[in-house]
Formats: C-alpha cells, sequence, structure tokens
C-alpha cells in the first residue's frame, strides 16, 4: 500500500535567539516550534535556568506527555516522591498524571530543551 498525501512544502527556521521569549522569575523560555500554524499539536521550547534556579512548582499535565533534554549544565527532577539528577546529553520523559517539578542546583547554569504533546503550553505562556 502506498500512502498519498498533499506535498507542501511549510516549514520554520528558528536561529539561535530566535523564537518567541518570555521571562518568568528568571527563567528564559524560548519557543523554537509554536504549535500555532502547525499542523501537529505539539511544543519545542528552550528553558534557560540560572544557578540554583526553580523551573516549576509541582504541577502535573493531565492530557500530555513532557520530553526534556539536557542541553547543558545539570538540573533535578523530583517526579511524585523520586529525584533524580540529569546532566547534559541525558533525557527524561514524563507520562501524563505524574506530578513533577525541576530546579537548577548547581552553581552553574543549565539549559533544556522541552516537547509538550499538546500545544496548550503556548497559550500558557500567553499568560505571563
Amino acid at each position: 500500500m502506498t500512502a498519498q498525501c498533499k506535498i507542501d512544502r511549510h516549514y520554520t527556521v528558528q536561529n539561535p535567539g530566535e523564537g518567541q521569549q518570555v521571562t518568568r522569575g528568571g527563567l528564559l523560555v524560548t519557543v523554537k516550534a509554536p504549535s500555532a500554524g502547525s499542523s501537529d499539536p505539539f511544543i519545542l521550547f528552550e528553558i534557560a535556568l540560572p544557578p540554583h534556579l526553580s523551573g516549576a512548582a509541582p504541577h502535573v499535565h493531565c492530557q500530555s506527555s513532557a520530553w526534556f533534554y539536557i542541553l547543558n549544565g545539570t538540573l533535578a527532577f523530583t517526579l511524585d516522591a523520586e529525584t533524580v539528577m540529569l546532566r547534559a546529553g541525558s533525557s527524561i520523559l514524563i507520562e501524563p498524571t505524574v506530578v513533577y517539578t525541576f530546579w537548577n542546583p548547581a552553581a552553574a547554569a543549565a539549559t533544556l530543551l522541552g516537547l509538550f504533546t499538546r500545544g496548550d503550553f503556548d497559550a500558557y505562556l500567553a499568560t505571563l
């Protein structure tokens, strides 16, 4: 069986430092691939965390998975009652309904790349 699809050539390039940027409590969030204008329900973003800063209060996503890849530095994630330390090159997939938080426990800055499987993070950023 051969798949048939309409060929539309749409793409978006985000160079370093480009993308919608939101600063909240010392965090810099840069949206690299917004869900708006995409046929896929996901959002890709980068978060820069200064030393010893919390990335988010404990929270849960009821209908979306969250994937994080540590670009540089070290980040701690607490998932329900377990804490894991992730260094540059590590990744973590958090399924829906898992309560989690993350923070930078180190004296050096850290950066992560995040992907949510639903694009509602765009709407959240718009409220900040």
